[in-house]
């Protein structure tokens, strides 16, 4: 795998495109996952798991958002030059 400065514009662009709906493929699935929980009423019988499952949820988006934010800067970095 080529590092991203070595990228052209078009695959810069494409791996943006590819990061950003894997950003929402991931928070997709903990919010199915979450309202699920809270429907049900599963969260009211354990808390604990319910909070450890947000917290999943909030750090895997926090996660997924580093490489879109390298990819944009690295675009943003090219169209200042």
């Amino acid at each position: 795998m080529s590092s991203i400065e070595e990228m052209t514009d078009d695959e810069l662009n494409q791996k943006l495109k590819d990061a950003r709906r894997l950003q929402l493929l991931v928070g997709s699935i903990w919010g199915v996952i979450i309202t699920v929980w809270v429907v049900l009423g599963y969260w009211q019988s354990n808390v604990p798991v319910f909070i450890s499952t947000i917290a999943l949820g909030l750090t895997s988006a926090a996660i997924t958002n580093i490489a879109p934010q390298k990819i944009a800067a690295e675009i943003k970095r090219r169209t200042e030059t």
